[in-house]
């Protein structure tokens, strides 16, 4: 069950506990080094829900271009975070508009642990499948 843990007119991000799972959702224009810093910290709050070793679901679909490449860094720093307090598997569906689609293509060929999926439903369950073989292991007593 998601728990929301902040949201605002540029991201939402929740949190499954269970599933060991951070939802990600953006949204419109980030073109302002506060917005940066607000969503660094949330996402901060939010990892502290989970353990040592979770998933992050992020949705970009609503994702505006950014106008200034200075940000595209900002993004690479929060994944970057999320990777030291740790960030295991990651699944993304991309933006629609075109130019945020090439410049998150241009994050996600820098970074490791991210998947790109074009619809919501099939990143879940790519995320989901490394829940499965977890709880289907000798990972539990009887």
């Amino acid at each position: 069950m998601k728990t929301l843990v902040s949201q605002c007119s540029y991201y939402q991000l929740s949190v499954d506990e269970q599933k060991q799972r951070l939802y990600l959702s953006l949204k419109g224009y980030w073109n302002t080094q506060e917005v940066f810093d607000d969503f660094l910290k949330d996402v901060k709050k939010a990892s502290s829900f989970l353990s040592e070793k979770f998933s992050c679901f992020t949705d970009y679909t609503s994702l505006k271009a950014l106008t200034q490449q200075q940000y595209l860094s900002y993004h690479s720093e929060v994944y970057n975070t999320l990777i030291k307090l740790g960030l295991d598997k990651s699944a993304q569906v991309m933006p629609v508009d075109y130019i945020a689609y090439q410049q998150l293509q241009e994050l996600i060929a820098s970074l490791n642990k991210l998947a790109i999926f074009g619809e919501e439903d099939i990143a879940e369950k790519y995320l989901d499948s490394f829940v499965d073989q977890f709880f289907n292991q000798d990972n539990f007593l009887n």
